[in-house]
């Protein structure tokens, strides 16, 4: 089948792999006989594991099965306009009987027309890396933690990476503690293929609060991350997340299980109501990196502590849009000595 295509009888596993072959970001779904039944981007595989279904699901759980598209002889300027008004990131163009032809991509579209879209990238992130690493001591008594090393490279420098790797030309380090041995080590981020600035805590700012020494107001999202997070997810898909959803802040997310080693008994009153032998509890964790509107920035005060999650709690007495963006691929938080031997032997198995 043509690599922008899918079965209806695959799984979201098998769409995942499929999206990760794709230079256009989504795929359509379609019968034996190529007739369009649905596109699939990144967006809606994390919508439909938000609800509760598995990696194991069917992709047309997951699916738009009302597609934008376009048909076989649309002109440029059509296409274009078909572009701006939905929000897509592609269109699959379709024959006269609905049969699949081609994807056209975002790219494709906007050089045939050399007009402009909206920018689809954060405008920069900022890693936040001025903490004092206090649960990975003796190691932290000369070193920051966000320096700490995992396969060989610090935990910042694979973050930058991952940034670089995603097309992202501007960074702010935001540091305190021991700020000079990550000053020295990145300088202006030249040599990792972009830009790098720093935001200089004169006293400990919390998981926001730096955000408010800014030098230039964004007029586009940009991204928030902890120093000590080992990642590889999507983040062109996070954006994409965030822009089509229209949020004003999201929050990514990941997976946490606690198997309860017993059978657990559901009663009302003294009457029992069902038994459940050892169940798998899961919650839904806030997995450190966020997506922030320019808004955001109004709510952070000058020169204090903040905590993120006091700009979190602010937006829900206001009713503001947060959404939650699901990562099922690696993530790691190192927050202990045991999470860093962890890291470390999985790094060391690769």
């Amino acid at each position: 089948m043509d690599k922008d295509i899918i079965s209806h009888n695959s799984n979201l596993l098998d769409a995942i792999e499929a999206l990760e072959n794709s230079p256009r970001r989504m795929i359509v779904v379609c019968d034996s006989q190529k007739k369009l039944m649905g596109s699939l981007t990144d967006g809606d595989i994390r919508r439909c594991l938000l609800k509760g279904f598995n990696l194991t699901s069917n992709i047309m759980l997951a699916a738009n099965i009302k597609p934008i598209f376009a048909k076989v002889g649309d002109n440029n300027e059509k296409l274009y306009r078909i572009l701006k008004e939905s929000n897509v990131i592609a269109i699959p163009i379709i024959d006269e009987n609905n049969n699949f032809i081609r994807l056209l991509g975002k790219d494709e579209i906007l050089t045939k027309t050399n007009n402009p879209l909206p920018n689809d990238n954060f405008e920069f992130a900022v890693i936040m890396a001025g903490g004092l690493g206090s649960r990975l001591r003796p190691l932290t008594y000369k070193k920051p933690k966000p320096m700490i090393e995992v396969g060989g490279l610090p935990l910042l420098e694979r973050q930058i990476r991952l940034l670089h790797k995603f097309g992202i030309k501007k960074v702010y380090l935001s540091v305190n503690y021991l700020a000079d041995i990550i000053c020295n080590f990145f300088g202006d981020g030249s040599q990792f293929g972009l830009s790098i600035e720093y935001l200089k805590e004169e006293k400990p700012c919390g998981t926001a609060g730096s955000l408010s020494i800014l030098k230039n107001n964004p007029q586009n999202p940009f991204l928030v991350l902890n120093g000590d997070i080992l990642t590889d997810f999507n983040l062109k898909g996070l954006y994409e997340f965030h822009y089509f959803n229209k949020s004003e802040l999201t929050i990514a997310s990941v997976d946490y299980s606690i198997s309860v080693p017993y059978g657990t008994l559901n009663v009302e009153g003294i009457k029992l109501q069902s038994l459940v032998e050892k169940p798998v509890i899961k919650y839904l964790c806030n997995a450190g990196i966020y997506v922030l509107d320019p808004i955001c920035l109004n709510y952070i005060p000058k020169d204090e502590e903040y905590n993120i999650t006091s700009l979190i709690e602010q937006f829900l007495r206001e009713n503001k849009n947060i959404n939650v963006f699901p990562i099922h691929e690696y993530w790691m938080d190192i927050g202990n000595i045991n999470d860093l031997e962890k890291a470390r032997a999985i790094f060391n198995n690769k």
